[in-house]
């Protein structure tokens, strides 16, 4: 069950991104990222309304730290509206990936005092993916434009 879950996640992020993406293209970064938090509380609260999950944590007994994830959220919004017009998708999705991975091996490291290599390792295989396929990219545009050149000539 959790490993489907993880794949409709990951769908559903790809899609908000590309999604914030155009929105932000029409309207802006800040308004787009309004409208994303406005439907996603709308959202969080209808689940809660239809599943009781009989929370009843009191407020003040949330330790202050866990309210930045919010605050971190605006910014990746934001971050994510401004990149992916400028970057394709599919690398945005792969970098927004490669941070979870590298905050998520902070997180365990400053609240476990564990490191685990291979996840290390992974993102760092993954960056070294990623800058390649920027280099082929960039070279095979480089070469375009010479030929383009050529032939104009």
């Amino acid at each position: 069950m959790f490993y489907f879950l993880a794949f409709i996640t990951g769908i559903i992020v790809i899609i908000t991104i590309i999604l914030n993406g155009n929105l932000s293209n029409r309207i802006g970064y800040h308004q787009a990222t309004l409208i994303n938090f406005i439907l996603g509380i709308l959202f969080a609260a209808v689940l809660y309304l239809l599943f009781d999950w009989g929370n009843t944590t009191n407020l003040k007994d949330i330790p202050v730290y866990l309210y930045f994830g919010g605050a971190f959220g605006v910014a990746i919004v934001i971050l994510n509206s401004v990149v992916v017009i400028k970057i394709s998708a599919v690398y945005t999705t792969v970098l927004v990936f490669v941070g979870q991975l590298f905050a998520g091996i902070l997180i365990d490291y400053l609240r476990f005092k564990t490191l685990e290599w291979g996840d290390i390792i992974g993102g760092i295989i993954i960056i070294g993916g990623v800058c390649f396929n920027l280099y082929c990219d960039q070279k095979s545009s480089d070469q375009e434009t010479e030929k383009n050149l050529k032939l104009a000539k």
